[in-house]
């Protein structure tokens, strides 16, 4: 009796969590305002190089730098790869925002995560 009761409630619970953790899977996130064709922010696709961003469309007018909170969780700096996002501000056009580094390929390989469309974009970090 307490045999069934306990398998029945493991399997409830482990149904409940593979349902929670489910993803709808890579879609690219969908812009707040929509890109002109003649952009060059309409040029940019999720998962491209920084080095093909840059080469495409140039140099951002600033960058800045944080660290995710995945470098605090042990061992995750020496796998992981998604321990820094690097923001590229374009003035009048957006925000790019590149990640993938660990602590062995530091900046040397960091694709798009997400990019944001902003004609009001001033370029700086606020």
């Amino acid at each position: 009796m307490y045999v069934r009761l306990l398998a029945s409630i493991a399997i409830s619970l482990t149904a409940g969590f593979l349902v929670g953790c489910s993803s709808s899977g890579d879609s690219p996130p969908q812009p707040s305002v929509p890109i002109p064709p003649g952009s060059p922010f309409s040029k940019i696709r999720i998962h491209e190089s920084q080095k093909e961003v840059y080469d495409t469309i140039g140099p951002p007018t600033s960058t800045s730098e944080n660290q995710t909170g995945k470098g605090f969780i042990p061992y995750y700096p020496l796998w992981g790869n998604d321990m820094v996002h690097v923001q590229a501000m374009y003035k009048g056009q957006g925000v790019i925002t590149f990640g993938g580094s660990n602590m062995y390929s530091a900046f040397d390989n960091m694709f798009v995560v997400e990019f944001k469309y902003d004609p009001n974009e001033s370029g700086y970090p606020q």
